[in-house]
């Protein structure tokens, strides 16, 4: 791979949202839990985003909440 390449990894899904600050599950996550960490930079539909809420929802799936709105709110 060229250093001038860019290679993305799934690292989950946008899930159902969770409670009324702009945070939501995320579905089929990865089980490397320092990907969302407050922090984390992760894209959404190619375009950055950094991790501002990282907390475990019900049934341990990881909730987060990013820097900017997703592309479903714009």
């Amino acid at each position: 791979m060229s250093r001038s390449s860019t290679e993305y990894v799934t690292i989950g899904r946008v899930g159902r949202p969770h409670g009324l600050d702009g945070s939501f599950f995320v579905e089929r996550a990865s089980d490397d839990p320092e990907r969302f960490a407050v922090g984390a930079v992760v894209y959404v539909a190619g375009e950055r985003a950094e991790v501002v809420v990282s907390k475990r929802g019900s049934g341990g799936r990881p909730v987060i909440r990013l820097d900017r709105d997703g592309p479903a709110r714009r």
